[in-house]
């Protein structure tokens, strides 16, 4: 103790005022709140902290400093400074006051499995300290900051597992220089879908369905794109579908005479992967095909006629039309003998009457579905009966 006036230089000014403070460098534990100092003076005195914290509580009847000090959260050692000053202020003792560093503390949250179509995920820091992620691949990388102080947030992008095995990698977090803890990124294998079969389909000009076949992992969704008209739909699946499936699709029939086709579109979450596409293409449409017609019992004024017919689609009509005038394929514009019907084959017959005798007459066999009319070649008979030639009319010898 020194019982003698004037500041910390070590000037003695013998005066009437004196105080002394025992401890001028003071420690406290990072969670120590209060610290008393003492203070001896024959005179009145004043306390005053300054530094990195505030808050004292003075008592100078009992000569005593109260230092009220909050917990020290941060992994950093703080020092204030306590300044005690006689009333005069000629005699002043300084005591310095340092609190001990926080422990480092850490605590990190974890993440899921990423699925092999990648992805984004978070997981949290809490700290009292400034921190850093590392252990980044080229498969698993951050969006965003990598480091900070305090409580943060890091976001882990995948990418897609193109192997047919799961992956997995560690990220360290490191707080304070001094603590460290794992963030554990796996992920499952590659997510797949392919095509299982044909992915072209050669179908007829009838209505009817096909089926596609996916296998896999993935979950998809199926569409049609036609490129004429709106001649086939997808029937199954209708929705979303995970792993293995089928795609139906039914069709009508085409009546055109021209060939058509739909594209069926797998959509995937693999957006590096193109689309798995099936082609379904549907023959045009044949017009029916009469046979040519066969003449019998052929007398002076009748014929009997036979022909058959097949057809893609159900013949409505069919039948004979003929005529006498040799450069004009015979047509509906002739004389018809038609019938009716919805068979897809079938036989005609029929009997021709009242023909003029000796005359030639030439006939087609027709037929009629959906797609159209067709006919056959021509053929042609002769009723019987003289039909002179031209210069055959000699004029009559006398007798």
């Amino acid at each position: 103790m020194c019982a003698c006036g004037g500041d910390d230089s070590g000037d003695i000014d013998f005066t009437t005022e004196w105080l002394d403070v025992k401890d001028r460098e003071v420690v406290m534990g990072a969670n120590e709140r209060t610290k008393t100092i003492a203070v001896e003076a024959n005179c009145s005195w004043t306390a005053q902290l300054s530094g990195a914290w505030e808050g004292l509580t003075v008592n100078p009847s009992t000569g005593l400093v109260t230092l009220n000090t909050p917990v020290n959260t941060a992994p950093t050692r703080r020092s204030a400074t306590l300044t005690i000053r006689s009333q005069s202020g000629k005699v002043t003792r300084s005591v310095t006051i340092h609190q001990d560093a926080a422990e480092v503390t850490l605590e990190v949250s974890s993440l899921t499995t990423f699925s092999g179509d990648g992805g984004t995920q978070q997981f949290t820091i809490q700290t009292n300290s400034t921190w850093k992620v590392e252990g980044f691949t080229s498969w698993c990388q951050a969006e965003g900051a990598t480091s900070g102080s305090g409580n943060g947030t890091v976001t882990v992008r995948v990418e897609a597992n193109p192997n047919e095995t799961g992956r997995s990698v560690n990220l360290i977090v490191t707080a304070g220089g001094t603590k460290t803890a794992p963030v554990g990124v796996t992920q499952s294998a590659a997510t797949t879908l392919r095509a299982s079969g044909d992915v072209v389909k050669n179908v007829d000009a009838q209505s009817g369905s096909a089926e596609f076949n996916v296998v896999g992992t993935a979950q998809w969704t199926a569409s049609i794109t036609q490129m004429t008209g709106n001649w086939a739909r997808i029937t199954q699946p209708a929705g979303e579908v995970t792993g293995n499936g089928m795609v139906s699709v039914a069709y009508e029939a085409n009546t055109t005479q021209q060939q058509r086709e739909v594209v069926i579109t797998i959509n995937w979450a693999r957006s590096s992967v193109a689309p798995i596409q099936f082609q379904l293409t549907q023959e045009a449409a044949t017009l029916p095909v009469p046979s040519v017609p066969v003449a019998s019992a052929i007398d002076r004024t009748s014929a009997t006629l036979t022909a058959s017919y097949s057809s893609d689609f159900p013949v409505t009509r069919y039948g004979f039309c003929y005529t006498t005038l040799r450069d004009k394929a015979p047509d509906l514009t002739d004389t018809v003998v038609s019938f009716t019907g919805n068979s897809s084959t079938g036989n005609m017959t029929a009997t021709l009457s009242g023909l003029a005798s000796g005359r030639r007459y030439y006939v087609r066999a027709f037929a009629e579905s959906s797609v159209g009319i067709a006919y056959s070649d021509i053929m042609n008979f002769t009723t019987i009966g003289d039909t002179p030639n031209e210069g055959d009319n000699v004029p009559p010898t006398n007798i």
